[in-house]
């Protein structure tokens, strides 16, 4: 005989499930309306399009910058430690479309990455947390400065790993909520491979697959183990092989070729900045010629402190009982894994590492907000402590994304950001097919070749090994090339006195030696792009007419 309760059951789980994918689509829309507001304004910053280049070999025009292991021209990995995922998307979009490149369509792409992943949590897991506890996630999710910037403009890069953490802890949430499937523990490995082959620093996600298993009976087993192997063999597949011919050909791998032994932060600053990262004033910092709101960075501190506090002991004193209590207890968990692993790193890390972290502590959170607002729960005193602390919270976060915003409406980037990167790289793309650019410092050749739509035989970069004229003439010998368009990113600050800079000795022979060459004589530049803000920009015209005379 047939329960009144299973005949109801179903239905009931499909509407909550609808209503949790509806809530995800309304948080993406959200999201994307708050990111993409004057979305070309800011100046297009060198690393943000190093993924962008390789694109162009999707539609004929490939590029040696940032292509390692081309195939047939097409980067299979951006870096020796980046796999060309978003590259080969936006490569694809190109020719599909057969538009042209534009700083809004690259960004906006990884504004929807993120935002997908809030979806697709929702489409995995939805239903399996109750509306308040997802609502809370969500907004913990929309409130962190740190994530809407990065997101934004995914120089990390990290919006498609953000989205791959989201989608790895909808398939978790269902397998510790009691779901069962056969390909479970294989999906949640593949999720973690190919989140290590897109960014080989999300190896800490290995910790959190670890916890993951081992929380819940039916994959503690040998075969489910078993089975997460294969997954994460079968996602990191490409960065395997790579690092497999290369130690079979070189004796190297190019995993370790990033190797950073500079020394590091201390161990306390690394913590406080793992902590406080959603308040985003690293990020608003590089960005933006704003004010840091320390006390909100402090306040933001004890909070998230308190907050996890709450969390081992809901954890701890309820999980026994409440589902929701132990599973908030796994994100803990997962959470102190990363950032344990972190700082192991064989490389320096910044805040586009710190934030793997996120989101398992705001669904942690979530998670044990739910537990203590269950029938089952009689902690007035824990309730009463954690709105105290999601209160402090907030009033730590609201300034910080409104600093955010008002920077965004009233155009205060800083050099790094400033629109005047944008107007020099529109200036060079415009130039006739006799003309070349010639980087001469870092921060301008991506641009460049991004706004010139992949032109060919177009971008230089000698300042990466310069060796003075030897390195400019093969550059200039083509007769075809008669104008040259330099450029170099302003210093910061001038030099203090007695202050030695190879960078900029290496950017002012380049300058000095374009002219001084044979042949080529230096040309004004009109004031609007000779005083541009964050970039300096020189001309050189060929004085010799094709064949010598």
């Amino acid at each position: 005989m047939v329960s009144t309760e299973s005949l109801t059951g179903r239905p009931r789980i499909r509407r909550r499930l609808r209503d949790a994918v509806l809530a995800g689509i309304g948080a993406a829309l959200l999201f994307t309306a708050m990111t993409t507001y004057r979305l070309e304004r800011p100046g297009v910053f060198y690393d943000e399009l190093h993924q962008a280049t390789g694109a162009f070999s999707y539609i004929g025009r490939p590029t040696t910058m940032f292509s390692f292991v081309p195939i047939r021209g097409v980067p299979l990995m951006n870096m020796t430690y980046t796999g060309a995922m978003k590259t080969a998307i936006y490569g694809l979009y190109l020719r599909a479309s057969g538009r042209p490149f534009t700083i809004f369509s690259w960004r906006l792409l990884g504004i929807l990455f993120s935002a997908a992943g809030l979806v697709l949590f929702c489409v995995l897991a939805g239903d399996r947390l109750p509306v308040p506890a997802l609502a809370l996630f969500f907004g913990l999710l929309l409130s962190d400065t740190n994530v809407l910037l990065q997101s934004r403009h995914d120089w990390g890069p990290v919006a498609l790993g953000f989205s791959l953490r989201m989608t790895l802890i909808g398939l978790a949430t269902r397998q510790l909520s009691g779901t069962r499937r056969q390909w479970g523990p294989f999906l949640l490995g593949l999720v973690v491979g190919i989140a290590i082959f897109e960014k080989l620093s999300a190896t800490v996600l290995l910790g959190p697959l670890a916890v993951i298993l081992w929380a819940d009976s039916q994959t503690r087993s040998p075969r489910a183990v078993a089975q997460a192997l294969r997954g994460l063999a079968v996602g990191a597949l490409p960065v395997i092989a790579v690092n497999v011919y290369s130690l079979a050909t070189t004796s190297t791998l190019t995993a370790l070729t990033a190797i950073d032994t500079t020394p590091r932060r201390s161990i306390f600053g690394y913590a406080a900045n793992y902590l406080i990262l959603g308040n985003g004033r690293l990020e608003r910092q590089m960005m933006f010629d704003t004010s840091v709101l320390r006390w909100a960075e402090r306040l933001e501190g004890l909070a998230i402190l308190a907050l996890i506090l709450i969390v081992a002991v809901v954890a701890w004193t309820r999980g026994h009982v409440d589902s929701l209590a132990r599973v908030a207890g796994v994100w803990l968990l997962c959470y102190a894994a990363v950032g344990v692993a972190l700082p192991l790193l064989p490389h320096g890390t910044a805040e586009h590492h710190w934030i793997m972290g996120t989101p398992f502590q705001y669904l942690a959170f979530a998670l044990a907000a739910a537990s203590l607002w269950s029938p089952g729960s009689r902690s007035k005193a824990g309730r009463a402590l954690f709105v105290t602390c999601l209160a402090a919270l907030l009033v730590a976060r609201v300034p910080a994304v409104l600093s955010a915003c008002d920077a965004v409406r009233g155009d205060k980037y800083s050099k790094a950001w400033d629109p005047s990167l944008s107007t020099a790289a529109a200036f060079a793309a415009r130039q006739p097919a006799s003309a070349i650019f010639i980087a001469a410092n870092w921060g301008t050749a991506t641009q460049v070749f991004c706004f010139a739509n992949g032109r060919q035989d177009f971008v230089f970069e000698p300042f990466w090994r310069y060796g003075g004229p030897e390195t400019l003439n093969p550059i200039l010998e083509s007769p075809a090339r008669r104008l040259v368009i330099a450029a170099a990113i302003r210093p910061a600050s001038p030099l203090k006195p007695g202050e030695i800079n190879t960078l900029r000795q290496v950017t002012a022979a380049i300058f000095r030696d374009l002219a001084t060459t044979p042949g080529w004589e230096e040309v004004p530049v009109d004031p609007l792009i000779q005083n541009l803000r964050a970039v300096e920009i020189r001309m050189f015209r060929r004085t010799t007419r094709a064949g010598g005379s």
